[in-house]
């Protein structure tokens, strides 16, 4: 497993929670009934990203960083739980200033774990064949 798989189903998770945006933004005809299945996909989505991470082995010595990887990915799971219990697609008010504070929490969780990937894949770049850092 690689950071390159992690990012990739990172990638895919935050895609469809744009994907929802979107959608909510839109509110085209049946908008309601297509977030739902969009939520849906995210709930794969988390549960794909959460089994990629889990299975990542840090070169080296640094198995502190699949630690701090999987709470970067929880974090994105916790608020994702937050805001969709919060806001129900059936009672979702788009223009509603604590809706827009829930969606800012999402984003700033991942964020983080993007910032984190990052970070990790500099490290990780930088560790010689041997497994020391340089």
């Amino acid at each position: 497993m690689s950071l390159d798989e992690i990012r990739i189903a990172a990638k895919r998770l935050r895609g469809l929670q744009q994907k929802a945006s979107a959608t909510v933004a839109a509110q085209g005809k049946d908008w309601q009934r297509e977030l739902v299945a969009i939520r849906r996909e995210i709930a794969s989505g988390v549960a794909e990203l959460s089994a990629t991470t889990r299975r990542w082995s840090p070169p080296g010595e640094d198995a502190h960083e699949q630690a701090e990887l999987v709470e970067s990915v929880n974090a994105v799971r916790r608020a994702l739980a937050m805001h969709q219990a919060s806001w129900p697609a059936v009672s979702l008010k788009p223009l509603d200033p604590d809706f827009k504070a829930s969606v800012a929490q999402v984003r700033e969780a991942y964020d983080a774990l993007f910032a984190q990937l990052d970070a990790l894949e500099g490290r990780v770049a930088r560790t010689d064949l041997r497994g020391r850092r340089p």
